[in-house]
């Protein structure tokens, strides 16, 4: 493929993610009451589900957190982000534990836990990259707590007892 062509998909991408994608998310999936990031929205960004995917906030919380870190200063990006770290840290660990749930409700309420651990995979990079926008030690501690409890095999996927 030559490098016009390339250029050419490069700027479609970037087009399409800051005018369409980005503009979606902003106006439809801040949870204005409860917190955190909406997951299941139509196409019209009406919710759906009051189910939220505990990954997604990271993921989201990441995303958001890496735009303003790329990109520069906006507001609304960093609002989202650290909306998603918050209810988080505030509803979607399991006290037992200390594994996250899979899903919530929309308030926060525990739905569902599964066996594997990207939830909180995903909650340590974006704790990670919002303390590198905000310099809020507290982002960075919770980023650390959780990477190290991966690296004593403390977060595992658990397994089924035969």
């Amino acid at each position: 493929m030559d490098r016009k062509t390339l250029e050419s998909y490069k700027e479609q991408y970037k087009d399409d993610l800051f005018k369409k994608v980005l503009p979606f998310w902003v106006n439809n999936g801040l949870d204005k009451k409860f917190g955190g990031i909406d997951t299941c929205l139509d196409r019209n960004g009406n919710v759906f589900s009051a189910e939220k995917s505990v990954w997604m906030q990271g993921r989201g919380g990441w995303l958001f957190a890496h735009l303003v870190n790329t990109f520069g200063p906006n507001e609304a990006f960093k609002t989202i982000a650290e909306s998603a770290l918050d209810f988080t840290k505030q509803y979607c660990i399991d006290p037992a534990d200390g594994r996250l749930y899979f899903v919530v409700s929309s308030d926060g309420t525990p739905v569902r836990k599964r066996r594997y651990c990207f939830s909180e995979h995903f909650y340590i990079m974006a704790n990670a990259e919002y303390y590198t926008l905000s310099h809020q030690e507290e982002y960075l501690e919770e980023a650390k707590k959780y990477h190290r409890l991966v690296l004593d095999g403390k977060i595992l996927p658990t397994t089924r007892s035969r």
